[in-house]
C-alpha cells in the first residue's frame, strides 16, 4: 500500500478521525456525477500508522472489481477549501476540492473532481484527459434518512444538481 509522509494536511482532511496510530477507516463514493464510461471509485480505505497513512481504492470498470494502491496524494492548498492532487508515477491525474468537510452534525464530505491525465500502466503513458465531477463520500454504504436529507440540503445549498447514487455493493 501507498504510505504518505504528509501525515498531518492528511489527517486534517479526514476531518472528523483523530490521530490515533493503527486506526482505520472508510470512505465510500455515495453519489457522484462521474461519467459512466470511466472506472467509479467504490470506497477508499486509510489505516493511520507510525509511519505514516496507508490507502488503497477499490473501484468498477463496469465488469469487475479491483484494488488500486499505486497513488500517491498531495496537499496542494488548505484555503479556502482543502485542495489535493492525486499522481501514479509523475503523472497528476486529478485535483480533488473539498467543498464540504463532515462534522458531528453533518457526516458526509463533497468533493469537485478535476480530472487531469490518465495513466496507462500497460504503457505507462500519462494521457492528457479533461472533465470534472462531483463525489459525495459517506462513512456508511446506507446513511441514514437524516443524513440522505442533509445531503440532499448540502448540494442544493452548493449548487450542485444531478448526481445519481453509486452502487456500493461491489
Amino acid at each position: 500500500m501507498v504510505v504518505l509522509r504528509v501525515v498531518l494536511p492528511l489527517i486534517t482532511l479526514l476531518g472528523a478521525f483523530k490521530q490515533i496510530s493503527c486506526a482505520s477507516f472508510i470512505w465510500y463514493h455515495y453519489m457522484t456525477s462521474q461519467p459512466l464510461h470511466q472506472d467509479h471509485v467504490i470506497f477508499h480505505y486509510f489505516k493511520v500508522e507510525d509511519e505514516g497513512i496507508s490507502m488503497f481504492e477499490k473501484l468498477y470498470n463496469g465488469s469487475q472489481c479491483y484494488t488500486d494502491d499505486n497513488y500517491s496524494m498531495k496537499v496542494l492548498d488548505r484555503e479556502p477549501n482543502f485542495t489535493l492532487e492525486k499522481s501514479m508515477n509523475n503523472c497528476k491525474q486529478l485535483r480533488i476540492v473539498i467543498l464540504h468537510n463532515e462534522t458531528n452534525e453533518e457526516p458526509y464530505k463533497i468533493d469537485n473532481v478535476t480530472v487531469l491525465n490518465t495513466f496507462n500502466p500497460t504503457s505507462n503513458e500519462c494521457i492528457s484527459a479533461s472533465g470534472s465531477f462531483h463525489v459525495v463520500l459517506t462513512q456508511t454504504r446506507n446513511p441514514s434518512e437524516e443524513d440522505q436529507q442533509k445531503i440532499s440540503d448540502g448540494l442544493k445549498n452548493l449548487g450542485i444538481h444531478g448526481l445519481k447514487l453509486t452502487d456500493l455493493s461491489g
